[in-house]
Order: structure tokens, then sequence, then C-alpha cells
């Protein structure tokens, strides 16, 4: 084999090569880039969830504490009647539509409502 053929050869050899491995490492850093990027915007996501959930949470409890609260008002209050807090609570639950039932309980586990 000639020289010249030699030197066209192992300069076709390295390029290839060259071009290989930075194929390869680019491959990869651009693999390591989507994988941080994904498990970022994951956790963005976890946290704006769990904001959503605590604020979710928050508010249905002091749906449930607002509601307990006009109870306790009426039922010290003896000229209401039961039947005016039932529909009093009931038009409070269609508001809210989270509620589909409630019931009243006292401190012994007996229903009132």
């Amino acid at each position: 084999m000639k020289i010249g053929l030699k030197l066209v050869v192992i300069i076709e050899i390295l390029v290839l090569l060259t071009i290989s491995l930075v194929g390869y490492v680019s491959f990869q850093i651009g693999n390591q880039m989507i994988k941080e990027r994904i498990e970022a915007q994951l956790g963005s996501v976890a946290t704006l969830k769990a904001g959503h959930l605590e604020n979710f949470i928050k508010e249905k409890t002091e749906n449930i504490l607002s509601l307990r609260n006009q109870y306790q008002h009426f039922s010290q209050e003896m000229h209401y009647t039961t039947q005016y807090i039932r529909e009093f609570l009931g038009d409070r639950l269609t508001e809210n539509s989270f509620y589909t039932e409630l019931f009243i309980m006292n401190t012994y586990g007996t229903i009132l409502l």
C-alpha cells in the first residue's frame, strides 16, 4: 500500500473516532440534562400540588368550623327550631357542594340532626 493511501485511511479512522466520541459525549450530556429538567419539573409540580392540597384541606376545615360555630350559635339561642337549623345547614351544604350529607352529634355520639 502506498503511503498516501495509508495516511488517508488513518485520517479517516481518526475522524470517525472523533465524531463517534463527540456524538457519544453529546448524547450522555443531553440525556443527563433531560433527566435533571424532568426531575426539577416534577419537583415543582409536587410542591405546587402540595400547596393546593394544603389550601384545600385548610378551606374545608374552615368550612367545618364555620358550620360548627353556626350550629353552636343556633343551639344556644333556644328560639331556633331544629327544622330551621336543618334548613339553614342544608342551604350551607348546597352552597359548598362538597358535603352531601351532614350529621350533627353530641359528645355521647347521639345524632342530633
